[in-house]
């Protein structure tokens, strides 16, 4: 309660606030895209290749399907998988480094030396050979990407555990004889949400980065299901005939991404408190590297 004010504050910024209502409305629409949706999005018609305007908002592709339709049902898909990798890979992440930082000797070492040994991977490759062996699929998705990311998460726990587990009042709490699993989950978990909210953000846009660039490839959500990515490579092949397809799918994954960047900055500055008050971070917060 005692950053409530500062979160406040920083979302009163023009900037925030544009990022914020957009992604509200992103979100609303993507929930909503059965009843958003004005047609079929799987649904092909005649009427192929059309300019925006009239019954169909933002025109049509070129096997006559609603590109509006397309592009809300892929925002609940694109969203489902990002949301669903994030929330994972938090999940393990905060576990495994709620683990490490309090634990002593070979369990210490395990976890860390695990956790390294999925950081030497790339990315991009390592997604690639786990798509390519289990097959695409948004379910393979949310785990590769959520096994991908952990680690992230298990550093950023890991670290603040070990200055966490320092202070008076941990050292307090173990002195009055409380236990381990209320010492992790009363009093060392709250100290470390700050930042790992900021690192959910963050993972979130890079999910989707990565979710669509794998889609791109045709190694991600499977047609005729619509996605950001699928959409992206269908517009890139009808690039000189009909540019506004490749435009409307490409600007909505910019637009989200960096509204979510810009999220994860708010955020870190009103949860940080070595942040000074009405300062921004040294080195603003962005996406991890997918290639």
């Amino acid at each position: 309660m005692s950053r409530l004010p500062s979160l406040l504050r920083e979302f009163r910024s023009p900037g925030t606030l544009a990022a914020a209502a957009f992604l509200g409305l992103l979100i609303v629409a993507a929930v909503l895209a059965p009843w958003v949706a004005p047609y079929d999005p799987l649904a092909q018609s005649s009427h192929r290749l059309l300019s925006p305007g009239g019954a169909h908002l933002l025109g049509t592709d070129q096997f006559g399907r609603d590109v509006f339709s397309r592009l809300v049902t892929g925002a609940r898909v694109d969203l489902l998988v990002s949301f669903g990798a994030a929330g994972l890979a938090a999940f393990l992440g905060v576990s495994i480094g709620l683990v490490g930082g309090t634990s002593r000797g070979l369990v210490r070492m395990l976890t860390m030396r695990g956790i390294e040994v999925i950081l030497a991977f790339p990315p991009i490759v390592f997604a690639l050979l786990v798509v390519t062996l289990f097959g695409p699929g948004a379910l393979t998705l949310v785990v590769t990407m959520g096994i991908l990311f952990a680690p992230s998460f298990a550093r950023i726990v890991y670290g603040e555990v070990l200055t966490i587990s320092n202070l008076e009042y941990v050292q307090a709490s173990r002195v009055i004889g409380s236990s381990r699993r209320r010492i992790l989950g009363r009093v060392i978990l709250p100290g470390v949400l700050p930042p790992v909210l900021v690192q959910l953000s963050l993972t979130v846009a890079t999910a989707m980065l990565l979710s669509s660039g794998l889609s791109y490839l045709g190694l991600g959500v499977v047609p005729p299901t619509p996605s950001w990515g699928g959409m992206i490579a269908e517009g890139q092949a009808l690039m000189m005939q009909s540019p506004l397809l490749l435009l409307f799918s490409s600007g909505v994954v910019v637009a989200t991404v960096l509204c979510f960047s810009v999220l994860a900055d708010a955020l870190e500055r009103a949860l940080d408190p070595r942040r000074g008050r009405g300062r921004r971070p040294a080195t603003p917060a962005k996406p991890l590297s997918v290639s």
